[in-house]
């Protein structure tokens, strides 16, 4: 088959990327997660005051109180969670780093 005047025979490289770029045109910006929080969950949000342990919006993500005090699993791998305090958006695994990360902040 003849190809017209001026076009260049294509890789199968060059292909693949005029491909990715036709497909790309137009797309402005990769989305985000939304904000974890009451107000994301469509609750009305809470006393700032009252910070509550609960789940956050989003992957796990390593417990904050654990990574600073070197805690680590069998594994060798700092512990994640899904939970912590959705007023401070701080992932922390559990009650008692709940109350000393909460500790922490309120003596600094």
């Amino acid at each position: 088959m003849p190809r017209p005047n001026g076009v260049k025979p294509m890789n199968h490289f060059n292909f693949h990327l005029e491909v990715a770029r036709a497909l790309c045109k137009g797309v402005s910006k990769p989305r985000t997660a939304p904000e974890a929080g009451p107000a994301a969950a469509g609750i009305a949000a809470p006393n700032p005051t009252e910070h509550k342990r609960a789940r956050l919006l989003g992957r796990k993500k390593q417990c904050y109180m654990c990574r600073s005090k070197d805690i680590r699993t069998a594994s060798g791998r700092h512990p994640e969670t899904v939970f912590g305090c959705f007023i401070c958006k701080a992932h922390l695994c559990d009650d008692l780093c709940f109350a000393q990360f909460h500790e922490k902040i309120q003596n600094n």
